[in-house]
């Protein structure tokens, strides 16, 4: 996957309430060049995504976080995602395009992590806008999913957490819990000590390593 930068605008302030997923209604050979000269031929100043992801699965920038043009009365609290093609009449989203669409979407979650997953058609400014054939509950279990890394649970830490030994302690003390106790028990444990966020999403692996699960 590739990520571009089609018109170099600097990050806006906008912290987006959904990411929104759009299709281009067209073929699958559409390129960000042709939504940009689309959206300027209606007298828009350029393309109006945030980002636009072409059916070889290169990931083009364009609104980013700033005002979009793609969602009505929503184009200052939304993030537009559209995908070139026409799941109208397309059974499925090639392969490539699906994978960036996934981990595009994932990254967004980190950023924006209180952001809903939504369709255009859930606006009501279209009738089946990304398409009736989207997989869009697919989409919602995918971005669900904790990548799969084949690495020890310390050498996961060590690459993630600002403080490798205090983890070494949490670990320990995961190790402890009963089958008893509930997940709630494992946070209230954990509360009193530091946790850097971007391990958070990593427990479930780490408990499954050492459960052996």
């Amino acid at each position: 996957m590739r990520i571009l930068d089609y018109l170099n605008l600097p990050e806006g302030e906008m912290i987006p309430s959904a990411i929104v997923i759009h299709h281009s209604l067209s073929s699958s050979s559409t390129t960000v060049d042709d939504i940009d000269r689309w959206h300027r031929e209606k007298g828009w100043r350029y393309v109006g995504y945030a980002e636009v992801i072409e059916a070889d699965g290169d990931v083009w920038l364009c609104r980013k976080n700033r005002v979009q043009a793609a969602n009505y009365k929503y184009n200052t609290i939304t993030y537009n995602i559209c995908l070139c093609g026409n799941f109208d009449t397309n059974n499925y989203v090639p392969s490539e395009q699906w994978k960036s669409l996934v981990t595009r979407v994932k990254q967004l979650k980190e950023k924006y992590p209180n952001a809903v997953i939504k369709m255009h058609r859930h606006y009501g400014n279209t009738e089946n806008c990304p398409g009736k054939n989207f997989p869009f509950q697919k989409l919602l279990e995918e971005v669900k999913k904790v990548d799969k890394v084949d690495k020890s649970w310390k050498e996961i830490l060590r690459e993630v957490s600002t403080d490798p030994d205090k983890w070494v302690e949490v670990i320990e003390l995961l190790s402890n819990i009963k089958e008893s106790d509930s997940i709630l028990d494992l946070y209230d444990t954990l509360g009193d000590l530091y946790i850097h966020r971007d391990t958070l999403r990593y427990l479930p692996l780490l408990i499954e390593k050492i459960y052996n699960k």
